[in-house]
């Protein structure tokens, strides 16, 4: 009676598992590491020089979605920095497949599920048999029920022209050149050390954009053109 009850129990324990511990449906989300607040621009001040770098393993059609949404919301889009009153300059960090550790539930599933059929194993053979099956069965369920995440990390700078030179700083090792702010050859150190003054006529905003893209069995060509339209939206959002 017992060997029966289990396994009636079993299919619905599998179903519970399936149901629970996979994404079946793709999942995209982006948040920054912090918030960049600028002064509105006046409509003859809509103008950004866009510049995308890509230091990952994978290519990407960032800078393209960024343009796009940036037109879209009535920005002129310039070639040349020293004519834009913004200044867009992002790095693709990283981008890669992240996969989630689901070995802990696939042991924990496969332990209930050995429990399972334990209750209707008489002998000790068939309770080494429960067991040995319900090892395997976790190790499955580990398999299949593990989601894939895509992670798109990029480094972000946003440069805002301001009408009168501003004094920034920047912090430096000893003896070294500037290593925090992009140089358009229009400032000036004023001091040195660990850290230096300088002036100029940009205010500089930095921020990172991490996107995920979660689903089961994601594939690298169904994960990167939704991350890549989730994050140059984001960025556009800044403007």
């Amino acid at each position: 009676m017992k060997k029966v009850i289990g396994m009636l129990v079993l299919p619905f324990l599998l179903l519970f598992v399936f149901s629970g511990c996979a994404t079946s449906e793709l999942k995209v989300s982006s948040t920054m590491s912090k918030s960049i607040f600028m002064t509105p621009p006046s409509q003859d001040r809509r103008s950004v020089f866009v510049y995308v770098k890509n230091t990952s393993s994978h290519p990407v059609q960032l800078e393209h979605k960024i343009v796009e949404v940036l037109y879209a919301r009535g920005y002129s889009i310039v070639t040349n920095p020293d004519d834009a009153n913004y200044v867009l300059m992002a790095n693709v960090l990283y981008l890669d497949k992240l996969r989630e550790n689901s070995t802990s539930q696939g042991a924990i599933m496969g332990g209930m599920a050995g429990l399972v059929l334990n209750s209707g194993a008489g002998s000790g053979r068939s309770v080494l048999g429960a067991g040995i099956l319900g090892a395997l069965l976790g190790g499955f369920i580990a398999n299949t029920s593990e989601d894939t995440i895509y992670q798109m990390q990029v480094d972000v700078s946003v440069r805002e022209k301001t009408i009168e030179r501003v004094l920034s700083s920047s912090s430096v090792s000893s003896g070294s050149a500037k290593i925090d702010s992009y140089d358009y050859g229009r400032s000036s150190y004023l001091g040195g050390g660990t850290t230096q003054s300088f002036q100029g006529d940009y205010i500089e905003h930095r921020t990172v954009v991490v996107g995920e893209a979660v689903k089961m069995d994601l594939s690298f060509e169904e994960a990167i053109p939704v991350l890549e339209h989730k994050i140059a939206k984001q960025i556009a959002n800044i403007f």
